[in-house]
């Protein structure tokens, strides 16, 4: 999966002397189909997300002009980046425009790219008219775009090993899953919509191994015996009781695992170098945080 940094009116400010094409923030107007990024490249325009006061999306506060330079890859392929989003909640945000008609603008806590922090995912775009609500503000919140869809999409070209040697490990999340339909609550009651059984389903997430030099690596070796007791190849969800989608939302349930992120050696490898250092995002077993995500009104 190729990652490049995404480029939104925010950044460009912040280099407008080396060269690059300042985008206007405010006001009606149109982002340039093309800028020239930080490295000389062309970038092309990806989206503009317009923030407003209300839940009609009509009182604008301020926009975002994204550009990518993957727009040409294949789904589950993603920039990442901050974002210019308003700095008190709640606000909206909704896809004026977009070249992409499969486009997925994820926007997360933090700025973990893909998305994989502490809440993972709060709020997902699509283009189209949804107006949807923001419970998260800038700064520090983050955004990753999948031109062509494709998000939860993994894509692995890898060498086995058979072996790995730990120098260091942090707390972790894996990536965010959906496991329920999207529920309209557009004409719901004030109390919201309850995500019942029914609409729910259940999916799992894999432990991920990647080579520092760049892609992926296919472990052959015992994952509990390498990294404890406490860690599994794969775990699944389950159905959740007690979640509701907020009235004048649509929105779905989402779930992410605790893990952990080691980085070390991988040995034994069958390809390339036969030492090649990387690093495990690993699965704790049973360790689901199940959250609400918002997706338009």
């Amino acid at each position: 999966m190729r990652s490049q940094p995404i480029f939104s009116s925010a950044l460009l400010l912040a280099v407008a002397q080396a060269g690059v094409i300042v985008v206007p923030r405010a006001g009606p107007d149109m982002c340039p189909a093309t800028i020239i990024d930080e490295e000389g490249r062309n970038a092309t325009y990806a989206a503009n997300v317009r923030y407003f006061a209300d839940g009609d999306c009509t009182v604008q506060l301020t926009h975002d002009c994204f550009y990518t330079v993957v727009q040409s890859d294949p789904p589950g392929s993603y920039v990442c980046g901050a974002t210019t989003a308003p700095n008190k909640t709640p606000y909206y945000a909704q896809v004026e425009d977009s070249p992409f008609p499969s486009i997925q603008i994820l926007y997360t806590q933090d700025q973990s790219c893909p998305p994989s922090g502490p809440g993972a995912v709060f709020a997902t775009l699509i283009d189209g008219n949804s107006c949807v609500e923001m419970n998260k503000a800038a700064p520090g919140i983050g955004v990753s775009i999948y031109p062509q869809g494709g998000a939860g999409i993994a894509k692995r070209d890898n060498p086995s090993c058979s072996g790995f040697t730990i120098d260091s490990q942090q707390t972790s999340e894996s990536q965010s899953v959906q496991v329920s339909n999207i529920i309209d609550c557009t004409n719901g009651a004030s109390g919201g919509c309850m995500i019942t059984e029914s609409e729910e389903h259940t999916t799992s997430v894999s432990t991920m191994y990647s080579a520092t030099a760049g892609g992926g690596i296919e472990g052959v070796f015992d994952v509990m015996a390498t990294f404890g007791m406490d860690f599994t190849d794969s775990s699944s969800t389950s159905v959740q009781q007690g979640f509701s989608i907020q009235a004048g939302q649509k929105g779905y349930l989402s779930a992410y695992s605790a893990a952990v992120l080691f980085k070390g050696t991988f040995t034994g490898c069958s390809s390339g170098d036969a030492n090649q250092p990387g690093q495990a995002l690993v699965i704790r077993n049973n360790a689901f945080t199940y959250t609400v995500v918002n997706t338009g009104s």
